[in-house]
């Protein structure tokens, strides 16, 4: 996973749409940007929004946020996930920019 500044984390994610994928179906660990793992529940994790085929999900233990890539074969059958790029929110201008991001997940 690679590590970095949040405004090219968020750069790097692409474009961000309101969650409306169904997660029930996938649990599995993730490796977060806090540096732990976490197990993904669907109701335990908070997820920021979509991509494609992948996640933005905050740290339920820290000020962290991780994109998270759903793996599966031809779309079909989970395989786990994969960490593609963390960050932490440090600031007041990381705070606007995580504000403004979730935001604009919901306006999509």
């Amino acid at each position: 996973m690679k590590m970095l500044s949040f405004k090219d984390f968020v750069a790097d994610f692409g474009k961000i749409t309101k969650h409306r994928m169904n997660m029930s179906m996938y649990d599995d660990n993730f490796q977060c940007a806090c540096g732990g793992e976490h197990w993904f529940q669907y109701h335990g994790i908070q997820i920021i929004g979509d991509g494609f085929y992948k996640v933005m999900v905050a740290c339920p233990k820290s000020n962290h946020v991780t994109s998270v890539k759903i793996k599966t074969r031809l779309g079909f059958g989970f395989r786990g996930f994969e960490s593609l790029a963390g960050a932490a929110v440090v600031g007041q201008e990381d705070e606007r920019l995580l504000a403004a991001t979730r935001a604009a997940a919901q306006l999509s």
